[in-house]
């Protein structure tokens, strides 16, 4: 949901730079509470492909699968983090 600016403007900026840094290897739904909040997949699927593209896209669920079936997740590099807070944001891009 933080993806699809449920939180906020705050929040879909901070998580869209988690996954600019390489610091994301899938997405998952908040599954605890299904009374006040649906999940969501199929928005943040639109999301992050019209953000990042098929590629990215492929890797989340590639890496989702690989949860389930117990192996490890593919993953890029991380990127460096500079840490400024300007206009309200936390993580800035090297």
């Amino acid at each position: 949901m933080s993806l699809i600016g449920y939180f906020g403007t705050r929040i879909k900026r901070f998580s869209l730079d988690v996954i600019d840094l390489n610091l994301t290897h899938m997405f998952a739904s908040d599954a605890h509470n299904t009374r006040t909040r649906d999940f969501h997949i199929k928005e943040v699927s639109e999301v992050v492909f019209m953000e990042y593209g098929e590629e990215t896209l492929s890797l989340f669920s590639e890496n989702a699968n690989q949860v389930i079936l117990r192996k490890p997740c593919y993953k890029n590099l991380p990127k460096r983090v500079i840490k400024k807070k300007i206009s309200g944001d936390i993580l800035k891009l090297n």
